[in-house]
């Protein structure tokens, strides 16, 4: 079991890129859609982000604490992100159609949601044409800018499509990146080899996708050999010695980190922290805490600091999106 925060297996930013403005000059903190009347930037971006991050929540508490430290943090990241879009040249969605998606992504599924296939009342086309550059999915034609997390900046073209590379970007909606490779998850009760993902919710048990163990204390094997492997968005890992599912711990910047045998506990750094041990085979390290918007990162998934949810790692320093600035 490798030693870093292995629930951080989704991104919410590729729901961001449904929440974007007009050319004209993009609408701000106070902006509305320009006649007055319907709500500013700033509202639907908070009733956006609340939106997602509650969803999210609800799909994986253990998510958010890993990838974000607490509600609050994601509600900022989200909010953050999608003002930015609202801003950006080149789109089309207004601050009402932002608002008009948050039912949508209430409404959404947890496989959705983590698959980032985002309802198709949020995705409305912007106007740039495929190879121009940008730095939101909703300032394209196709709806599609092949930004990545050493980038704030991409262009605008086709997202790779299932089979098709993702070692370098980002895959299309209802898709996973798996061995840099875009890929449907495998639906309940269809034949696996643990090669590819299951659905939400499933995994590889006996050459199937079927029901992970989802509480704490049932039977597990985390080679989905003779029983379920655990939920790991529930929180949840298989205890080697025991072969029950326990719930994973979090650690913040400083502590202690990985898989305590005397106390059988697996402790996850905490707000996309990295788990760092002094060699190679170590089974427990110590948390290097993730970095903020204009504070020295690292690519190194292994050394850190990684950059807080919602920022990119560019030449090594934590960068915010803005599209605006691609050109």
């Amino acid at each position: 079991m490798r030693i870093t925060s292995i629930l951080a297996l989704a991104s919410l930013a590729v729901l961001v890129g449904c929440s974007s403005s007009s050319s004209s000059g993009g609408a701000t903190d106070g902006g509305t859609d320009g006649g007055g009347s319907g709500p500013t930037a700033d509202q639907a971006c908070t009733d956006y982000a609340k939106a997602v991050c509650d969803r999210a929540a609800k799909c994986s508490a253990a998510l958010i604490q890993s990838s974000f430290g607490d509600a609050a943090a994601c509600n900022a990241s989200v909010k953050s992100d999608c003002l930015a879009t609202l801003g950006a040249p080149s789109t089309s969605t207004t601050p009402t159609i932002a608002a008009t998606c948050v039912p949508a992504i209430t409404a959404m599924t947890c496989g959705d949601l983590f698959t980032g296939n985002t309802p198709a009342v949020c995705r409305v086309p912007g106007k740039l044409a495929d190879g121009a550059a940008c730095g939101a999915d909703a300032q394209c034609v196709t709806d599609y800018c092949s930004t990545t997390s050493t980038s704030i900046c991409g262009t605008c073209g086709k997202a790779p499509a299932a089979g098709e590379a993702c070692d370098t970007k980002k895959c299309g909606p209802g898709l996973t990146c798996t061995s840099n490779k875009c890929a449907a998850p495998i639906k309940s009760g269809a034949a696996c080899d643990g090669t590819l993902p299951c659905e939400f919710g499933t995994g590889c048990t006996d050459g199937k996708c079927a029901a992970l163990a989802a509480t704490a204390g049932a039977a597990c094997a985390a080679d989905g050999k003779g029983a379920p492997p655990c939920d790991l968005f529930a929180g949840l890992f298989c205890e080697p010695t025991s072969k029950k599912c326990k719930a994973f711990k979090f650690a913040g910047g400083g502590e202690t980190c990985g898989y305590d045998a005397t106390a059988s506990d697996f402790v996850l750094c905490a707000k996309d922290g990295v788990c760092k041990v002094a060699k190679a085979g170590d089974a427990q390290g110590k948390c290097v805490a993730s970095a903020g918007a204009g504070t020295a990162c690292s690519t190194d998934a292994a050394v850190g600091p990684k950059c807080n949810e919602g920022l990119s790692c560019v030449s090594g320093t934590c960068k915010a999106l803005d599209p605006g600035s691609c050109k």
